[in-house]
């Protein structure tokens, strides 16, 4: 039998200011494994833009995902527009969805106690 050893990373505190340390870690990690897509979260481009920084000239591509339109106020997209465009310039795909089980939950989240 074997092993195989892989390093944990820990930040001190939770915040933001890990963004760019993470988008390192995980190209670190791509590289490791080979991948060559990396998918994060964000709300209003911050992160998106930090990680396509750090990702830029690698090889590795990077997927975003969004908040669906309306998820904070009807009609709104949370992530800003022209972070949108500098991204998709570089390259980077954007995906914007519904979240399918969100409108379960609100209706019953939402609804009268009884």
């Amino acid at each position: 039998m074997g092993s195989t050893v892989r390093k944990t990373y820990y930040f001190d505190t939770p915040g933001a200011g890990n963004t760019r340390e993470a988008a390192g870690i995980a190209l670190e990690r791509a590289r490791e494994l080979g991948i060559k897509r990396i998918i994060v979260a964000s709300t209003s481009g911050k992160t998106a833009e930090i990680f396509a920084e750090a990702l830029d000239g690698t090889g590795v591509s990077l997927i975003v995902v969004t908040h669906v339109v309306g998820f904070t106020k009807p009609g709104v997209w949370e992530f800003d527009i022209d972070c949108a465009e500098r991204l998709k310039q570089k390259g980077v795909r954007i995906v914007t969805g519904t979240q399918t089980l969100s409108a379960l939950e609100r209706a019953i989240s939402r609804s009268p106690k009884v």
